[in-house]
């Protein structure tokens, strides 16, 4: 018998309605805050140095070499950049790509 891939989903997760527990082998006491906050750069630069921007760039080069047979030339600066942008585009919601560019939405 054939079954939909959408019947498949709507088996497999289900809503109940009852109290999340969780289930974390980790002790109450082995976290604790820090003594100040940093700044969300910093805790951002944690997972993204500069080492890892410099990867990309020189790995989108590359591509672009396989892909087009020519070099796009992009830069740290470049992927920082568009990255940035993409971060921002997640937290400011616009109603279409097109808003993210218009004056009369800049700031």
């Amino acid at each position: 018998m054939y079954h939909s891939k959408k019947s498949k989903l709507a088996k497999g997760f289900c809503c109940r309605k009852r109290p999340f527990v969780h289930q974390s082998t980790a002790a109450a006491g082995e976290f604790s805050t820090p003594d100040e906050l940093s700044s969300p750069r910093s805790y951002f630069a944690q997972f993204f140095d500069d080492d890892l921007f410099q990867h990309i760039a020189e790995q989108t080069n590359l591509y672009s070499c396989q892909l087009i047979e020519a070099s796009i030339n992009t830069t740290v600066y470049e992927i920082t950049s568009f990255v940035g942008i993409k971060v921002i585009m997640g937290v400011v919601r616009m109603p279409s790509m097109n808003d993210y560019w218009a004056e009369n939405t800049r700031s």
